[in-house]
């Protein structure tokens, strides 16, 4: 077993000095990583791991004794496990891997975002034992206006649009449905989608949670679907839906949480680190920050050498460096990038770009790019090629100039190398032509 981000956990919440007081489960996510090889692959790997590490711990989430495991791509569990027949024979094999070491089995949760009700019912005679979701579905209102760079729409659509999830989810009635509540949706930060819902605040989101509870007061079964509500997310900041509290918002999201959910006193104190002489927790972002150079507009359209240092890991890579004027990672996920420097090109001067490199492991590989014109990485601003895994280095053309959004001054060039997990990367140059 190999993780990527297990310091979290393992040298974080594991060793907690509350841990005792709190409960927690884990979500499989099987969407962004490669998810697993096979049924086998479940069984040996990750199934032993799991229930050593979390399923055993006494602070761990349980149902009747039946430690709580959320997966986030049901669909991918029918695919790795070579169909639906067989997604009922590996989820059978997990309780049955559970009771082994002590416990009473194992309560499997696969999480849909939206109105599907043909997954719904096939996850129902695949043998989940709910369904439950990692944030929520969106789709673009009737009315929308424009913010900046972006376009958006008030909150309160979110928040009825949501509402109609979880009632269609409970039409359906496939299976029992944990209620899951997304604070908000704006991705701005990371540039992952052109819209947003906007004039978002704690009040509107009491709304949400009061919908919310009357949905799950009105069932009536008597398992987690009735008594659980999952809120995402704590700190998603990239997409904009978070709880923790912060210096914007302070605790007026958890505040709401705790006045609609729970009975305790209205009138309380809300305590930060910094009150009882603690923290900063930033510290180490702040010196950073001021060490950091600052960073360039540049309108180098050639890259090689040492300059490939400025293209950088974006996500999906690791052990990234330049190495004899190679640009050299190896891919951690089926969807890894690298980021240009900012940029500031006239693109109608050029009509391709070119990747002279060296894969391990053939693919597909893609090319984004944003112009004053197409200002977010998106599919139709993007270009596509397919690398081959010969040994041999090879340059490789996005032929850019042929598409519509292709003009204007060129901002930012993200590249995909590779949708293969464990690929190596080598990279001599980067040109436009």
């Amino acid at each position: 077993m190999q993780q990527q981000l297990g310091h979290a956990i393992h040298d974080g919440l594991l060793k907690a000095r509350y841990l005792n007081m709190i409960k927690f489960s884990i979500m499989w996510e099987n969407g962004c990583g490669a998810g697993a090889g096979s049924s086998k692959d479940v069984m040996d790997n990750l199934m032993p791991f799991w229930i050593d590490n979390y399923f055993s711990n006494p602070s761990y989430l349980r149902v009747d004794n039946k430690p709580i495991l959320y997966i986030w791509v049901p669909q991918n569990v029918t695919r790795d496990a070579g169909g639906s027949p067989n997604v009922r024979t590996l989820l059978n094999d997990m309780r049955e891997a559970c009771k082994a070491r002590g416990l009473n089995g194992l309560y499997i949760v696969g999480c849909v975002s939206g109105k599907d009700a043909a997954e719904l019912k096939k996850m129902a005679d695949e043998g989940w034992d709910a369904s439950s979701s990692y944030g929520s579905s969106w789709w673009y209102p009737k009315e929308i206006k424009k913010s900046g760079d972006f376009i958006c729409a008030p909150y309160e659509g979110f928040v009825d649009q949501q509402e109609e999830i979880l009632k269609f989810k409970n039409e359906v009635n496939a299976q029992p449905d944990i209620t899951s509540i997304m604070m908000g949706w704006d991705s701005r930060p990371w540039k992952e989608t052109p819209f947003f819902w906007c004039e978002n605040t704690a009040e509107k989101f009491r709304d949400l949670c009061v919908r919310a509870k009357k949905i799950t007061d009105s069932k009536t079964t008597s398992g987690p679907e009735k008594n659980t509500m999952i809120f995402c997310c704590w700190n998603e900041f990239g997409e904009g839906h978070y709880i923790e509290p912060t210096r914007g918002y302070g605790f007026s999201y958890l505040d709401v949480i705790r006045d609609v959910f729970t009975e305790a006193p209205k009138e309380h104190m809300d305590i930060s680190p910094e009150d009882v002489g603690l923290g900063p927790y930033d510290s180490w972002y702040q010196d950073a920050k001021k060490l950091a150079p600052i960073t360039s507009i540049s309108e180098d359209t050639e890259w090689s050498g040492a300059r490939m240092g400025v293209w950088t890991g974006m996500m999906g890579l690791k052990d990234v460096e330049v190495k004899d004027g190679i640009l050299t990672a190896m891919t951690s996920s089926t969807d890894p990038a690298f980021s240009s420097p900012a940029l500031k090109i006239r693109a109608n001067r050029y009509t391709r770009v070119v990747m002279d490199m060296r894969v391990s492991k053939g693919s597909s590989m893609q090319l984004f790019f944003m112009t004053s014109g197409a200002t977010n990485y998106t599919e139709p601003a993007s270009s596509v090629a397919q690398t081959k895994a010969d040994g041999e280095f090879h340059e490789y053309s996005f032929n850019v100039g042929r598409n519509e959004n292709w003009g204007g001054c060129l901002t930012g060039m993200r590249f995909d190398p590779s949708s293969a997990e464990g690929a190596l990367l080598e990279i001599r140059s980067i040109r436009l032509e």
